[in-house]
């Protein structure tokens, strides 16, 4: 994560991973945006599995 969407700044960007981790206390891990980091990259790799199948399919 590397900023908020209300413009604030994030000194350093913070991997996910890093945001979720249990007892995390960063700016971007309390105000969740690691999940939501996480949850849209589910989103992104679904799309993806689902367009792939269906262009193998199609073959």
């Amino acid at each position: 994560m590397s900023c908020f969407a209300d413009g604030r700044d994030i000194r350093r960007p913070e991997p996910a991973d890093r945001a979720t981790a249990r007892g995390a206390t960063t700016d971007p891990a309390e105000a969740g945006l690691g999940h939501d980091a996480k949850g849209l990259a589910a989103c992104v790799e679904r799309a993806f599995r689902t367009a792939l199948n269906a262009a193998m399919e199609a073959k």
